[in-house]
């Protein structure tokens, strides 16, 4: 998602100058024909985060899925690469692991001038280069820290390892925080597949929503809250002793929770949950308004509910995060989806730190008055059924919005199925 040199809509694309005088973009919508790829981008994320924010103890198995149209992918490992920032500085991670254990990690840091590795892991062996620089000063602390970090169980990152293993007791100069980094970034990407509907754990943590769903144009006047017993609203103990957690952890922000039986905010009064249940009001009459049960909203209103307190979010001040949402355009009409998307844009600039990435089938969402060529991604499969993903601004041609549709359409950019009329049997 690095910029390219593109002057359209330049002034909403966050920069990293402090180091690299570098531009990133901040969104990346992704096309493609069905079964193309797009939502295997998505859950390949979600197995990512999951594996590093809560890897497999010894008993469980690794999240190991081997391509299956390739028979040799059940001897290879599964592999990950990703660059990103944390406090404007650039690290790269690299993760294999196979069905058994974590075969290859390796954690680099891009400097304005050169690279570091923090540390590499290959098998049973481990180098901390690091660590090395600092032997000669810190002697014993640094066989010990060595040692702590070698212990990591054969399943374990040692990118998660690192946060579970007491490295602050070391000295400052050794700089193990730096093992942080990837769970830090991973634990701020929130990824929405296609079509959640697990109601026990759909929350969001931002109630902008409730003054923005007003301005969808599907007759909401407002957001009705009504306070209720905690124990009428059929939370599960583990859910509410993850959600009490949560808002010890960050006491001024209340959580928005789908439950079977509703939608509820809840929040801490006095060092206590408390719930209250949100109903839509809907103009019923002039000057009227009545409140309908969250179940018999439409599934495109709940849709729109759900995401707008992840938009809200994005737009609040200081937040560093990275929403991924698969199939944005489900159950929206293309002028909501380009409002959700228009409204995060209008708040981007170059000193945001939140990026949006989508996948979709809406074509009247590939527009480059309305989206950089280098925001726009189409994504494909290969005869031997491997996904690949291109970039429109690696190709040359048409510019004009109905120009770049018809190329797009007529698979000029690839990500278009080619299908025939279909003949059905006559029975």
């Amino acid at each position: 998602m690095v910029a390219t040199r593109e002057q359209v809509h330049r002034e909403r694309c966050p920069e990293l100058k402090r180091r690299y005088g570098k531009r990133v973009n901040p969104v990346a919508a992704l096309f493609g024909a069905n079964a193309a790829g797009k939502s295997t981008f998505v859950r390949a994320l979600i197995v990512l985060r999951h594996i590093v924010t809560d890897p497999p103890r010894p008993s469980e198995s690794m999240p190991y899925d081997p391509f299956k149209l390739k028979p040799e992918a059940d001897a290879e490992p599964t592999s990950f690469e990703i660059l990103f920032s944390v406090d404007d500085v650039i690290y790269e991670y690299i993760l294999r692991y196979d069905a058994h254990r974590v075969v290859a990690e390796r954690l680099t840091q891009y400097r304005s001038r050169d690279e570091v590795d923090i540390f590499e892991r290959s098998g049973d062996e481990f180098y901390f280069p690091l660590l090395d620089k600092k032997e000669s000063v810190y002697p014993t602390e640094v066989v010990q820290a060595r040692a702590l970090l070698a212990s990591v169980p054969e399943k374990v990152p040692l990118a998660s390892f690192a946060s579970e293993a007491n490295l602050s007791r070391f000295p400052q100069e050794l700089r193990l925080g730096l093992f942080d980094v990837v769970l830090v970034f991973l634990q701020t990407v929130l990824v929405i597949p296609a079509g959640v509907i697990d109601r026990s754990s759909t929350m969001s943590f931002s109630e902008g929503w409730k003054e923005v769903i007003t301005q969808i144009d599907a007759g909401i006047t407002g957001v009705q809250a009504e306070p209720v017993p905690l124990s009428s609203i059929g939370m599960s103990a583990e859910r509410g002793k993850e959600i009490d957690q949560l808002l010890r952890q960050y006491p001024d922000n209340p959580i928005d929770v789908e439950l079977p039986a509703g939608r509820f905010t809840v929040r801490l009064e006095d060092g206590e949950m408390s719930a209250e249940r949100i109903s839509l009001m809907h103009s019923s009459g002039p000057g009227q308004s009545r409140a309908l049960k969250w179940r018999d909203e439409s599934d495109g209103t709940q849709s729109a509910a759900r995401l707008l307190g992840f938009f809200s979010k994005l737009a609040s001040a200081g937040t560093e995060a990275v929403l991924v949402v698969d199939e944005l355009d489900r159950n929206f009409h293309t002028e909501l989806s380009r409002a959700l998307i228009g409204g995060f844009l209008a708040n981007s600039n170059e000193d945001s730190r939140v990026q949006l990435l989508f996948t979709t089938h809406d074509l009247l969402l590939m527009d480059p008055e309305f989206l950089r060529r280098d925001e726009i991604w189409v994504i494909e499969k290969d005869r031997f059924g491997q996904t690949q993903a291109s970039v429109l601004s690696d190709f040359k041609g048409p510019r004009k919005v109905t120009d770049l549709r018809k190329s797009y359409l007529n698979g000029r950019f690839g990500g278009v199925p080619l299908i025939k009329p279909l003949e059905f049997p006559d029975e």
